[in-house]
């Protein structure tokens, strides 16, 4: 998940975060002799891969430099970035849940949303314009313009997530090849892998399904229209595992 990007100083920032969260420090086996550990120092989390007691890797340098990864007192994982005028770019990845290997996972995917800004950027735009064309139409008449946006939200929100999984997935391969630390095998194998991707994109997409619905009521689509529409969601649904299942992540090393 993405926070919306801000251009100028006097928009709203992210809320602080409680520096004094009580993070308990997890350590779990990933392969390779390898172990993560996780924990809170300062209110900074810091995730690193460690080899016979000593750090191997922080897997935080994935991260764009300068981002400020902490633990989310809600429990719920999130990427923002802001860009103020005369400033560096600021970067920030608030840790939700973490217990496991799926941390892990959540934790690339979140980096995956700060390396890929250009479609954050679109997205976050796209999701404006269509709250500001919703709130134009009063009388819920749906007008062309209202559905062209929700339509183009739909699109660049699903793509970012979809390229922010991509982006760990390929990072997950490249610690096995790396370290021997096999992520896949922690999380229970790649149809637990296709399994977490698909359900989290799934819960992306209803929303959009629910708007689609609800323009269905409206009569502005005949009922052919949004069936269409619902059909084109399976579809999606279908080549996001038969992508998952031809990426790198399912082939042997």
């Amino acid at each position: 998940m993405f926070e919306a990007s801000q251009h100028k100083e006097n928009l709203e920032k992210p809320p602080p975060l409680d520096r004094e969260l009580h993070f308990q420090p997890v350590k779990f086996d990933v392969g390779g002799a390898v172990r993560a550990v996780a924990e809170v120092t300062d209110g900074t989390f810091k995730l690193q891969l460690e080899k016979e007691g000593r750090e191997t890797f922080n897997m935080g340098t994935i991260a764009p430099p300068g981002t400020v990864i902490r633990p989310n007192k809600d429990g719920v994982w999130k990427a923002w970035w802001r860009f103020s005028e005369g400033k560096a770019p600021e970067f920030g990845l608030e840790v939700g849940e973490f217990k496991n290997a799926e941390g892990v996972l959540a934790f690339l995917h979140e980096i995956g949303h700060l390396r890929d800004l250009g479609t954050g950027e679109a997205a976050a735009v796209a999701k404006v314009l269509s709250i500001l064309e919703t709130e134009k139409d009063a009388l819920q008449s749906y007008p062309e313009s209202r559905i062209r946006a929700l339509q183009e939200e739909h699109r660049l929100i699903i793509q970012s997530e979809r390229n922010a999984w991509a982006f760990a997935l390929k990072k997950v391969r490249e610690l096995k090849r790396g370290l021997g630390v096999d992520i896949v095998e922690k999380v229970g194998g790649t149809g637990n892998v296709l399994a977490l991707t698909n359900e989290f994109l799934s819960k992306h997409e209803m929303p959009y399904l629910k708007n689609f619905l609800e323009i269905l009521g409206s009569k502005v689509y005949s009922e052919e229209e949004i069936i269409s529409l619902i059909e084109g969601f399976a579809r999606r649904k279908k080549r996001q595992v038969k992508g998952a299942e031809n990426a790198d992540i399912a082939q042997p090393a």
